[in-house]
């Protein structure tokens, strides 16, 4: 009775994604009550000693946790009742049955992972190509979304090969997204339309770091300080160990034959933490014209959080203001980081080379690592490119001005970015 009324109150007027989401999960016994969870129960859910001894201290979790669910559900009318839950207990759960997993099987965590190639930077920049070009050498590896993805997870051993149908988080996936497009099929569309993926399709592992509250799609809705506190991370270790050791995970199922290709805009805030963590990266650095970029990461945030709010009324200026700083962070992070690193230890991409040349982009990178591109992978490349035009899944339309903020503005603030790279729209 309880799904029913909620079903009947939400379905295309409040959270449609999240009724199909938490009805895919299937929870056996739910507690209703933990709708109502106080943050006083934060440190039970969030903080097992028996975790310590591998993932650390998660202390910095606890209060970065706490900060973002208080500033989110304690104002009212922003929240619908199935987007509190989600935030409070959805990536609770997962989180901590990952952990257990790993505490049962502590040989995880002394695997060697292979290199990884780990494309970063700007978001919006041609990163997806990219890495699904990357990933046409069977080689290589990239994680697939129902490996990582909230709807698929449980506490089993994971695939031993590529694309496993038959296992436990493939079916939980399909059957996720089955109630998604039959409770909310306009929503899933208008966010597959800002970035597709499916069980099948390389997806960045920014998913898997969302299980430490690293909540950045929702920062536009945050207030301003909490805004500012999460993209500056106090967390960040606890966040890229949890992320290493789930690679680790993945690969003791099977690992590449070569290499990892890993793909992330976020990391370029956190690039010390990040190759503290994975140290035998190689770093690819996507670059595109802030414009185009602002403009269609303010459309992609809308897109999700438009759906998880109560009365569905997002000030579009906050989502600006949100995508400004977070550009702005990412340019002096990635700028700070080049200052100090060796130039073989990274490479530039800019996004309308990879347009016009996106297989001599690929060779120009295996080149700088001392990889070949065989004929096989030339033509595998040559075929997802011919059966994934840009625009497949449809497209959006976004203006600066839509967002408070204008052409003239982006211009200034990103001037000395768009000289170095050369940047056109």
């Amino acid at each position: 009775q309880f799904w029913k009324s909620i079903q009947s109150q939400s379905a295309y007027r409040n959270s449609e994604v999240y009724v199909a989401q938490t009805f895919a999960f299937g929870f056996s016994g739910f507690n209703c009550c933990q709708l109502a969870l106080s943050t006083k129960l934060l440190p039970k859910l969030l903080v097992d000693e028996s975790h310590t001894k591998i993932f650390g201290s998660q202390k910095l979790t606890e209060q970065v946790a706490t900060e973002i669910i208080l500033d989110l559900a304690n104002v009212p009318g922003k929240f619908t009742v199935i987007g509190r839950m989600v935030n409070r207990f959805l990536a609770m759960n997962q989180r901590k049955s990952f952990m257990d997993f790993i505490v049962d099987n502590p040989q995880i965590a002394d695997i060697d992972l292979k290199q990884q190639l780990i494309i970063t930077g700007l978001p919006r920049t041609g990163s997806t190509l990219l890495q699904n070009l990357l990933s046409c050498d069977l080689n290589a590896r990239s994680p697939l979304y129902y490996e990582m993805s909230f709807a698929s997870y449980s506490p089993v051993k994971p695939p031993t090969k590529k694309l496993d149908s038959s296992h436990p988080w493939f079916i939980n996936f399909k059957k996720a997204r089955d109630y998604q497009l039959r409770y909310s099929p306009e929503v899933v569309q208008n966010m597959l339309a800002s970035h597709y993926n499916d069980a099948h399709t390389v997806e960045e592992e920014y998913v898997i770091m969302l299980r430490q509250f690293g909540l950045f799609i929702f920062g536009s809705i945050l207030s301003p300080e909490i805004a500012k506190r999460q993209l500056d991370c106090p967390n960040r270790e606890e966040i890229y160990k949890f992320l290493q050791l789930y690679i680790k995970m993945l690969q003791s199922g099977f690992e590449p034959n070569s290499h990892w290709i890993l793909k992330a805009p976020i990391h370029s805030l956190y690039l010390p933490t990040l190759k503290s963590f994975f140290p035998n990266s190689f770093l690819i650095f996507t670059h595109r014209h802030p414009k185009t970029v602002i403009g269609s990461l303010c459309k992609l945030l809308l897109s999700f959080v438009h759906h998880c709010l109560a009365d569905r009324v997002v000030d579009r200026r906050d989502i600006g203001n949100f995508c400004l700083l977070y550009c702005k962070m990412v340019v002096s992070s990635i700028k700070d980081y080049k200052s100090k690193s060796n130039q073989m230890q990274y490479i530039d991409i800019n996004y309308v080379e990879l347009m016009k040349n996106p297989i001599s982009i690929v060779e120009r990178i295996y080149s700088k690592i001392g990889l070949v591109i065989t004929e096989d992978i030339k033509l595998k490349m040559k075929d997802y490119l011919m059966h994934n035009p840009q625009g497949k899944h449809g497209r959006h339309k976004y203006c600066l001005d839509e967002y408070g903020l204008s052409d003239d503005t982006v211009e200034e603030e990103f001037r000395d970015y768009i000289n170095e790279y050369g940047l056109q729209t």
